[in-house]
């Protein structure tokens, strides 16, 4: 989850600019073993600008490139399904889910970046200093872009939601969960850029300054994302019961809904990690968050566009029938 981030890297940042003055990439102070430790590892310190790319590293790759186009064939099913039915795929719900996935290819790319000039994926003290840095510009931007494709497409589907299946009467659901989506990015956005005063300790080793509290302020961030989550998918399940279809369909949506309860599990298990992240070794130890934030994203994007692909869920059946 890239907002957790920030925390981390300025404890490593207050620790790398530390540590300057006695090596080109740290100075260990735990003791004469501890030193020794470091100056067998220095064989293993990436000697060139950008970091070969290790195994962890693949990973993220795979994901960053898999994932988005995946949610990206995903909206091309969307549109086909509203040119066929004759609807405009320019409706308000439509361009918060482009919106989203734009964003989502912003965050691949991103964390591309992150692997290949920061060297995410190897251990923080196999890394130089200008490294570290490219790293923490990447994760500091992934906080935003998370926030904005996670929180597009979450919108996305309230309003798509409202249209179908909310009556006027209770319309004020959809709009408070509306509001709680929007309060949750700027809640997110805003954390990540003002925790940390000055801004720049959130890339740069030589900066000071001071942080406010980040647990209690990321726990909140997260509360807040499994409550909306669980307004979205929950809601409209008693509606969707109560609608005159197919049963093979209503069975479909509901599942989907169900689906949707993944995005949840994955935000449950990120703050898991986040509180027992490596702190000293957070470029190799973020790795699997990274994936997991990646796969979060190309889900719930999925999940907004499913219940608009009933055509596509008739012809897959018929094709199955032979």
């Amino acid at each position: 989850m890239p907002w957790f981030f920030d925390p981390i890297l300025v404890s490593v940042h207050m620790r790398v600019s530390d540590s300057h003055s006695q090596t080109p990439w740290f100075r260990d102070e735990r003791g004469e073993d501890a030193a020794a430790s470091s100056i067998a590892a220095s064989s293993q310190i990436v000697e060139t600008e950008f970091p070969p790319i290790t195994s962890a590293g693949v990973g993220v790759l795979i994901v960053s490139v898999l994932m988005p186009l995946i949610a990206t064939v995903w909206t091309g099913l969307r549109v086909w399904t509203r040119r066929l039915r004759g609807i405009s795929p320019f409706l308000l719900e439509d361009i918060l889910c482009y919106l989203g996935l734009l964003v989502f290819w912003g965050v691949g790319i991103n964390y591309i970046c992150m692997v290949i000039i920061g060297g995410g994926g190897y251990h923080i003290r196999q890394l130089q200093p200008i490294h570290i840095t490219r790293f923490s510009q990447t994760t500091f931007a992934a906080q935003v872009l998370y926030a904005l494709a996670l929180g597009f497409t979450k919108n996305s589907l309230v309003c798509m939601l409202k249209r179908i299946f909310f009556t006027q009467s209770y319309a004020w659901i959809a709009y408070l969960i509306l509001s709680l989506n929007v309060a949750w990015m700027l809640q997110t956005i805003l954390t990540g850029i003002l925790i940390c005063r000055p801004i720049t300790m959130n890339w740069d080793p030589t900066a000071r300054g001071q942080c406010g509290n980040q647990t209690l302020a990321f726990a909140a961030v997260s509360i807040v994302d499994i409550v909306t989550d669980l307004a979205i998918i929950i809601l409209p399940l008693r509606l969707v019961a109560s609608l005159q279809m197919k049963k093979t369909y209503k069975v479909a949506l509901i599942c989907v809904f169900g689906f949707g309860l993944i995005t949840v599990l994955f935000t449950a298990i990120r703050l898991y990690f986040v509180f027992n992240l490596d702190f000293t070794d957070i470029s190799f130890s973020s790795i699997p968050l990274t994936i997991i934030g990646v796969i979060q994203l190309c889900v719930a994007n999925m999940v907004a566009s499913a219940p608009l692909l009933r055509p596509v869920y008739g012809t897959v059946s018929m094709v199955a029938q032979g």
